[in-house]
């Protein structure tokens, strides 16, 4: 099928293009690259296409970038039966007659777009000043982290980080690296944020078009953290979702190509994604760019469904030794550690990450970074240092002596390692490295201890001391591989602070985005406190059920052998005595399956919440796995507890006002880290005599253990899974696999010789010849061409012989082989010299005359009939076998009598002639006619007379049985009846069942059932489906027909509306789902309903308002318009006045959809601005504001929905008195928004503004 046309094309493929994936890019971390070879076609000379199209015009299409699909099939059979492998765009074709080539180019070639498809106007506001007219607009995905923004207007100080469509927003903003306040505002527009009024030190961000808004100039680089463009109603935040945003929106990539990239997502919870550009690069580029940060990947399979994936090494290291004490050896001197570059752009700067590089950086960043590069220099240069220091000593021990000279080098190193000891420890404790530093310590300590054990002592220069060259040379290596090991993993922490945890600082700037990223939670709000940013969050309002049940959307790899701490920061400024708090991690399986007894409280259980707490840190530890639960809480570092079995990825956990108590407590921050990270030496299978050291890896019971301490010898690890003093669980061992299906019948296969005598290589056999299993000896049938398949005897010329193979099911008897399976003749043997002539033996005695080879046959061997359902009455109709007896190629069957010699399965069968017919079975237990018996044989024997006399061959006949569904016949059974057998009868064309008692027709649409056929109470509510009841197939004229007691309503909404207003009643709607009953200006939701626009409202609680005026003898004007213009108006016309206070109720509601079939592209939020006049004179004006929700469509087939809308009521009190009044009002101006690019249809647009006058 050509791009997309109604035709089908049936060429002959001759080359199908081969693909090549590449899964690395050129630095070897990710990407993809997929290649393809070309597509050879030829085509039956005057063949067309369905629409009468021939090969020679389809030469002159233009195939280059068209669409094009491959299917893969029998080229006799029907194109519905052919299966599809490739899809992709084509390149140019060339042909030659008959011959076509198209160069293929895949699925990928609809990635080789430009990713930026926007530039600046120049005309100046939103698009820009001149100078920067032309320039490319950028792209921001994810959460992309201190970002360089483009510098849209300098006079306002406005920035662009994203050009094509709404954002999430803009999480902070830095001052060469340093952190800004909040953001002041959030607005929608342009046009609304260079008209804010904000403080030099205040900014302002608009989501909606990707821009941000300084209050002053800055003297500094300007970056941002931001969180870039939405995808519809979701944000992509992690590789696969941003991928797969970018290949829809600017590739044209379909959403249901892109699935696996949410399974990539779910199976990889790694770090958040961020991905911002301004330079031009194709949407192939960038989908790699940002998979090679996870070491991903994307292809696409054969039907254009791109497929994404991670690349893992699953191999374990060889771990180098420069001691020389384990393979591979190393030659001394020769271990480098390379130098790395220096990262200034990935430090902490008080609690925030900051990953743009800085030329002008601030004084913090450059101390970190001096900090960074000084440990990396340190750990670079231990190496070197090391190796030096082993060879002077090696040198100076040669002799078994120290001598001064000596002695002084090895006293200056050892008072320089005394001197950094202190701070190495003091950095290892700073970040959280325990490992390394206490083994540093004891090697050090072990080190100076020999040291300090020599006679006559190391700093008594003025004679020699004796030494083991041996145990100085080792206890060198010991300290120096144990510091050296301490300062890389300095230089590494140093550097990867941030990554290996989750931290919250909680200065959000709104509570939604507090609730986005770690869900609801009663009465959010921000609140100022001298924590690090100024701010936190509070949850609850101490007032009612204040249970708090968060976590963070974001996910840390899980590794059983490492050191996890999590630490919440709380203060509990109020709660009910009774409320309690459970603070720890969340842990899932690979299935995203949660683990444990509902979570893993680690830090607090069960905690008592009281004001008296105050602010308060709490912290948990854990390290390894247990059973299905896990092993408790732990607030000490050297006695962790342990996750549940099957953990793989973690995060915090916050569960407060516990069951549902009221409370008011402040988050100042969450952290999640990993704090020890330990490398597994793994070393088999444990043993009872070896002594194990810390994080050597032993597998027991089909489990993997750590060892949790040094010396650890002869202590049994678990045989559950659970860890204990000395072993801490790594891995617990899978289940055991499911039962696998019986495999597919077997084949008999044979490898069969041929033999022939000739002078040169003789010719192969011509023809199909057939290998019979099932003589005896196994026999080969057809013309050989000479061959055959004994050794011939010598006739003086040379012995060939070739062979084939001959295959068959195990169910067959005869395999064919084809002519062309005959392997090429080889020589096999050739007589020698003629030996010297031999004495003339005594003649033998006439052997007797040999039979002639009888071949049977029979015709067919086996037949499958049809039966019921149920495997009784199968059909024996056309049951029957012919036997055929040939002679060389001679018809014998006259001179042969056929007899039945074996019937297990008790068939009834006739002979006539050569023909035996079945024609029943009988029916108990293992005969044919039995529903449990499937297969049956039929041993046939024939006897041979005259010349064949004494000769018989047996031949087996089978018989099975295929059940069917049901019989069509003209009339219903009357014999072999049983429960579920079913008949078509085509009388009239319905299908019966048989009971057990009677036969019973299904009932269809057509189907009338007469009224007396329903027994009464046999129609039952609940079984009547949803709307099939409708009112046109109801007759009730009043509500006295209802004569029960209707009882309680306990669910829906009673809702009257009408000429502007509206009163519902219902249990628990409204905005926050808090109201009885409400009454008010018409709402387009009865989820918009809220208090702030009701006249009188009884809400769930028992609170009750009324806003109106109660008055006896009451004077109501009202008018209302439904225009739709941008200047729509209403007036009572001028009417009568007692003078008194009037009540004026103002309405103004417009609502705007469309179906669309494409993406939610549109843009804006709808506002107007509404006045009152009275006797021509404006006395109020209110301003109001909308909103817009979007479904994306996916085409013709699956459109979307977008909807726009707003309104509100407002009342105005008239004391002026008068006695000839009349009310205008009308909107002054309307902002409507844009609507997506792809309408289906016109758009629906409702309007109404009106006023109602109340005078006592």
């Amino acid at each position: 099928m050509i791009d997309g046309s109604a035709y089908q094309w049936h060429p002959l493929v001759t080359q199908i293009p081969t693909v090549s994936y590449l899964l690395q890019s050129r630095n070897g971390v990710g990407g993809f690259d997929t290649g393809y070879g070309p597509l050879g076609l030829t085509y039956p000379y005057g063949h067309k296409l369905d629409d009468g199209t021939d090969f020679d015009t389809l030469k002159t299409y233009d195939w280059d970038g068209a669409e094009c699909k491959v299917w893969m099939g029998d080229n006799e059979a029907d194109f519905s039966t052919f299966t599809q492998i490739l899809e992709g765009r084509c390149g140019p074709l060339s042909s030659e007659r008959t011959q076509a080539t198209i160069v293929f180019r895949g699925p990928a070639a609809d990635l080789d777009k430009d990713l930026l498809s926007k530039s600046y106007g120049g005309s100046g506001g939103a698009e820009g000043r001149a100078d920067i007219k032309g320039v490319l607009k950028p792209w921001c995905s994810g959460v992309a982290l201190n970002i360089t923004p483009r510098l849209l207007d300098p006079l306002q100080q406005v920035y662009q980080y994203h050009g094509y469509g709404p954002t999430q927003g803009v999480t902070a903003v830095y001052e060469n690296a340093v952190r800004l306040k909040p953001a002041t505002a959030v607005v929608s527009t342009y046009a609304q944020l260079v008209a804010l009024t904000l403080a030099e030190d205040e900014w302002a961000v608009a989501p909606p078009v990707g821009m941000f808004r300084l209050g002053g100039e800055p003297v500094g680089l300007i970056t941002a953290d931001v969180v870039g463009a939405t995808d519809g109603a979701a944000v992509p935040k992690r590789a696969g979702a941003v991928c797969a945003h970018l290949m829809k929106a600017q590739a044209g990539i379909t959403a249901s190509k892109l699935s696996s990239a949410t399974a990539l997502d779910n199976a990889f919870q790694h770090d958040l994604a961020g991905f911002y550009v301004t330079e031009q690069m194709t949407v192939a580029d960038a989908v790699k760019q940002i998979l090679e940060g996870i070491n991903g990947y994307v292809i696409p399979d054969g039907q254009a469904n791109w497929i994404f994936g991670r690349n893992q090494n699953t191999k374990t290291p060889t771990y180098v030794d420069r001691s020389r004490s384990t393979l591979p050896l190393i030659r001394p001197n020769t271990l480098k550690q390379m130098d790395g570059p220096t990262r200034a752009y990935k430090v902490r700067v008080g609690s925030d990450r900051n990953w743009t590089p800085q030329s002008n950086i601030s004084d913090a960043v450059r101390e970190a970074q001096r900090d960074i590069q000084a440990a990396s220099n340190v750990a670079a240069e231990a190496f070197q240092d090391a190796q030096e220091l082993i060879a002077r000593a090696d040198e100076a021990a040669a002799d078994g002596k120290l001598v001064g000279v000596e002695k002084k080098d090895l006293f200056r190193s050892l008072s320089e390692f005394s001197a950094e000891k202190s701070s190495l420890e003091a950095q290892a404790n700073d970040l959280g490295i325990a490992t390394e530093k206490d083994d540093y310590i004891a090697k050090y300590n072990a080190l100076n201890t020999y040291f300090n054990s020599m006679t006559p002592p190391l700093v008594d220069y003025s004679e020699p001391t004796t030494i083991v060259r041996a145990t100085l040379l080792q206890k060198l290596a010991d300290f120096t591989n144990a510091r050296t090991a301490l300062l890389v993993r300095i230089s590494r922490r140093a550097s990867e602070v941030g990554n290996a945890e989750i931290y919250d600082p909680m200065v959000y700037a709104t509570a939604a985005d507090f609730n986005a990223f770690w869900g609801a939670a009663p009465s959010t709000q921000i609140v100022t406190t001298t924590s690090i940013g100024g701010r936190a969050i509070q949850v609850g309002d101490n007032a009612g059920n204040d249970v708090v049940n968060i976590a963070p959307n974001q996910w840390l790899n899980y590794h059983s052998e490492d050191l996890y701490e999590v630490k919440f920061e709380l203060e509990v400024v109020a709660a009910d005595p009774s409320a309690k708090m459970y603070l720890g991690v969340e842990a899932q399986d690979n299935n995203g399956q949660n683990l444990g007894q509902t979570y893993n409280y680690v830090a607090v259980s069960n905690g008592t919440m009281s004001a008296s707490l105050g602010k308060k840190t709490y912290t948990g530890y854990f390290r390894g796995l247990t059973g299905a639960t896990t092993s408790g809480t732990s607030n000490d570092r050297a006695n962790p507890v342990a996750m549940p079995s099957g953990t793989v990825r973690i995060r915090p956990r916050i569960w407060i006002g516990y069951p549902s108590n009221a409370h008011r407590t402040i988050i100042h921050s969450v952290q999640l880290r990993k704090i020890e990270d330990a490398t597994l030496s793994f070393t088999g299978a444990w043993s009872s005599s070896r002594s194990y050291f810390v994080n050597e890896a032993v597998t027991y019971s089909g489990r993997t253990f750590s060892s949790k301490t040094n010396g650890n010898i002869n202590n049994t690890p678990p045989s559950t899974a659970t860890s204990n003093t000395h072993w801490t669980l790594v891995a617990d061992r899978g289940e055991d696999g499911i039962q696998g299906e019986d495999g597919a019948p077997g084949f008999r296969t044979m490898l069969v010789p041929l033999y022939r005598r000739a002078a040169t290589a003789p010719a192969r056999p011509t023809v199909t010849t057939y290998w019979k299993f099932a003589t005896n000896p196994p026999t080969l049938q057809g013309s050989l061409n000479g061959w055959s398949v004994t050794q011939p005897s010598s006739n003086g010329q040379p012995l060939w012989t070739t062979q084939a193979t001959a295959s068959c099911l195990a169910t067959e008897d005869t395999a064919p082989i084809d002519a062309s399976a005959w392997s090429t003749p080889t020589l096999l043997v050739q007589d020698g010299a003629p030996g010297a002539p031999g004495a003339p033996g005594p003649a033998g005695p006439a052997g007797p005359s040999g039979n002639e080879a009888v071949t049977p046959i029979l015709k067919p061997p086996a037949m499958t009939l049809p039966s019921y359902a149920n495997g009784l009455s199968p059909n024996f109709s056309g049951a029957s076998t012919t036997v055929q007896l040939l002679a060389g190629g001679t018809d014998v069957s006259s001179s042969f009598t056929l007899s039945i010699v074996s019937n297990p399965q008790n068939l009834t069968t006739s002979i006539s002639g050569r023909t035996i017919t079945v024609t029943g079975a009988g029916t108990a237990s293992g005969q044919f006619g039995n529903a449990n018996v499937t297969n049956a044989s039929l041993t046939i024997r024939a006897t041979g007379s005259g010349a064949y006399a004494g000769r018989t061959f047996d031949q087996v006949f089978h018989l099975g049985k295929i059940k069917g569904g049901y019989e069509i016949l003209g009339s219903l059974p009357t014999s072999n009846l049983f429960e579920g057998r079913m008949v078509f009868r085509t009388s009239d064309n319905k299908l019966y069942t048989y009971t057990g008692s009677a036969w019973v027709s299904s009932i269809d649409s057509a189907t009338p059932i007469p009224g007396g056929q329903l027994v009464a109470g046999s129609v039952l509510t609940n079984a009547l489906g949803a709307g099939v009841v409708t009112a046109a197939k109801t007759n009730i004229t009043e509500l006295s027909a209802i004569t029960a007691d209707m009882g309680t309503i306990r669910a829906g909404q009673i809702i009257f509306n009408h000429a502007g207003f509206m009163r519902v009643q219902g249990i628990g709607f409204g905005s926050n789902s808090q109201f009885f009953e409400w009454f008010g200006p018409s709402q387009s939701s009865i989820n918009n309903c809220t208090e702030a626009n009701a006249i009188t409202y009884l809400k769930t609680n028992g609170d009750a308002y009324f806003g109106g005026t109660l008055s006896a003898g009451i004077i109501r004007n009202s008018a209302r318009s439904t225009q739709v213009s941008a200047d729509a108006s209403a007036s009572t016309g001028q009417f009568a006045s007692n003078g008194r206070q009037r009540v004026v109720v103002v309405s103004y509601t417009s609502n705007r959809n469309v179906s669309i079939s494409g993406a939610c592209n549109g843009s804006g939020s709808p506002s107007a601005t509404i006045r009152l006049k009275r006797n021509g004179a404006v006395v109020a004006t209110w301003s109001t504001s909308g909103n817009v929700s979007c479904e994306p469509g996916f085409g013709v087939e699956e459109p979307g929905r977008w909807n726009e809308q707003m309104g509100t009521a407002w009342t105005y009190t008239d004391n002026s008195g008068g006695t000839s009044i009349e009310y205008t009002v009308e909107i002054v101006s309307r902002t409507l928004s844009t609507i997506p690019s792809t309408p289906r249809g016109q758009v629906s647009h409702f309007q109404s503004i009106g006023v109602i006058s109340t005078e006592e």
